[in-house]
């Protein structure tokens, strides 16, 4: 990994913003600060942001949370965790946050999910 004084060597800024995205993916249950993100590349704050965005579309957090309900959509689906272990395992801790971002951007629910995938009888929430 790259410290801060290497990336002052006329690193690219999208080499930056690869490096926050595998921070993000390699602790992605980790409570994530855009502070931190930043500080981790050598950048502000606000030059971060308008990288990040201008890269992939998204705001860190966004991207963050977008990676999140990736990473528990397939956990539902290709494990038999409960949804309270998946939600461990993707960074949620607060069951109603993870519930409404999982339907937002899958339009199901996550025990939706699990049923489609694996069969259940009922809630798997333990």
């Amino acid at each position: 990994m790259l410290t801060a004084r290497e990336l002052d060597v006329e690193v690219p800024m999208e080499r930056r913003v690869e490096t926050v995205i595998g921070l993000l993916r390699h602790d992605i249950g980790k409570d994530w600060r855009v502070g931190e993100m930043a500080t981790a590349v050598n950048l502000s704050v606000t030059h971060l942001r308008r990288l990040f965005t201008a890269h992939t579309g998204l705001a860190p957090k966004q991207f963050l949370c977008k990676e999140r309900l990736a990473l528990a959509h397939g956990l539902l689906k290709d494990t038999h965790l409960t949804v309270k272990e998946v939600m461990a395992r993707s960074g949620f801790v607060d069951r109603t946050a993870f519930n409404r971002a999982f339907r937002r951007h899958f339009a199901a629910s996550p025990n939706q999910v699990r049923c489609h995938e694996i069969p259940c009888g009922g809630a798997v929430y333990s």
